[in-house]
């Protein structure tokens, strides 16, 4: 596993670059470690600590490949099911009951790239 560690980076930002992980998270992973979250910086915590901290964060959560394979069979089986939800999204149109009036121009946008991921 390799890991990129930039001199001025924050531990919170580093961490916030795996798919799946937010601040609760990060949050309760350094303070695990006896870490302060809000003024540690990435390049003073050990490498081995760090490999330590990701392989926590994927034994108690799913991150990374897992969640996005999740998520894929999850809107797999919504398109299977034919659902009102599923048909939203295959049309672009907002799905959790955001407003069609400001917000389906860039749902419309981004739904192309998103089908094509969940179809194959």
């Amino acid at each position: 596993m390799y890991i990129d560690i930039s001199k001025g980076q924050t531990a919170i930002s580093y961490l916030l670059q795996t798919y799946g992980v937010g601040l609760s998270r990060i949050f309760l992973i350094l303070s695990k470690y006896g870490y302060n979250p809000f003024f540690i910086k990435i390049h003073n915590i050990p490498y081995g600590t760090l490999l330590d901290l990701k392989k926590e964060l994927e034994k108690i959560f799913l991150i990374d490949k897992l969640l996005k394979k999740r998520v894929l069979v999850y809107f797999r089986i919504m398109l299977k099911q034919g659902s009102y939800k599923s048909r939203r999204f295959l049309l672009g149109l907002p799905v959790n009951g955001q407003s069609t009036r400001s917000n389906a121009k860039t749902a419309k946008r981004l739904h192309l790239s998103r089908v094509a991921k969940v179809i194959k």
